[in-house]
């Protein structure tokens, strides 16, 4: 990278900084007035909602406008008043502002499971509390036996999306469960050339979660045209990755771990077909 596009990471870094610290000014202002009176949580969702799409569409006006990338959203209607379970395929830091780019503007808040010591940290935490990201307790001891651990595990997911029931949103999970690399793909079995294989039991008890008030699996696949860093993704200096989505029924996901594995399959070729490349990061 010239230092001209370093100059613009930074910039860039500078901005989504400064435009997530902007709206936590507003939404420390609603997590106080809903402590105070907290029949008001319902009457403020709608505001709640509009903050987050508003800095969405903030960061994707400094990657349009200043970066000049032109991807183009998948054309998928989803319905803003139910929940949906999204998967992707996880290759680079930059997955999560493609993905927030593909679903958010139809109204959709996308949230993730958190830990419950990250709801502590200054920003990160406001954000968290004010929309009531899943939160999965810390497990009060580690039993000796694996079945009694991943009951456990289930346990703690299912407590955690219960507040989806109330505030629909759009939630987003990595079944691989780490960034792909080449040494990463290395040390697993091959069954697919382009990814790492996928791990099926969160995914499953996700599922299982939300089976009740989800309408449906958004399963998206990421595509980079060239091998990069997120660091020189905030520069502006790579080609446009590409995104497609599809909706999949949640009641068509009879087998979670066979219905994973024949779309990692799909997401596979889908790559192959394209001349996948690797981001570093």
């Amino acid at each position: 990278m010239t230092p001209y596009r370093h100059l613009v990471s930074t910039c860039s870094l500078v901005f989504g900084l400064l435009n997530l610290t902007f709206w936590c000014v507003p939404l420390l202002a609603i997590v106080l007035i809903r402590l105070l009176i907290p029949a008001s949580r319902s009457r403020l969702q709608s505001t709640l909602n509009a903050i987050y799409r508003t800095a969405v569409r903030g960061n994707d006006w400094w990657f349009r406008h200043v970066l000049g990338y032109r991807w183009q959203p998948p054309d998928v209607a989803l319905d803003a008043d139910r929940t949906y379970l999204v998967i992707a395929n996880h290759q680079s830091w930059a997955d999560s502002f493609l993905i927030q780019a593909a679903v958010v503007h139809n109204g959709h808040i996308l949230k993730v499971l958190v830990k419950e010591e990250l709801t502590r940290w200054p920003i990160l935490g406001l954000i968290f509390n004010a929309y009531d990201f899943p939160r999965l307790k810390r497990r009060a001891a580690d039993p000796a036996d694996e079945p009694e651990r991943r009951r456990q595990d289930a346990d703690r997911i299912r407590q955690a999306c219960e507040v989806l029931k109330r505030s629909p949103a759009a939630m987003l999970t990595y079944p691989e469960g780490t960034r792909y690399t080449s040494a990463k793909h290395s040390a697993t079995d091959g069954a697919y050339a382009h990814l790492l294989p996928p791990r099926p039991g969160g995914f499953a008890t996700l599922l299982e979660a939300l089976r009740d008030h989800a309408d449906a699996v958004l399963d998206i696949d990421i595509f980079y045209p060239e091998t990069t860093s997120f660091w020189n993704f905030l520069s502006g200096g790579i080609k446009e990755p590409e995104l497609r989505m599809s909706a999949v029924p949640v009641a068509e996901v009879e087998q979670p771990a066979e219905w994973l594995d024949a779309r990692w399959h799909l997401k596979d070729d889908w790559l192959a077909q394209r001349g996948r490349c690797d981001p570093k990061r």
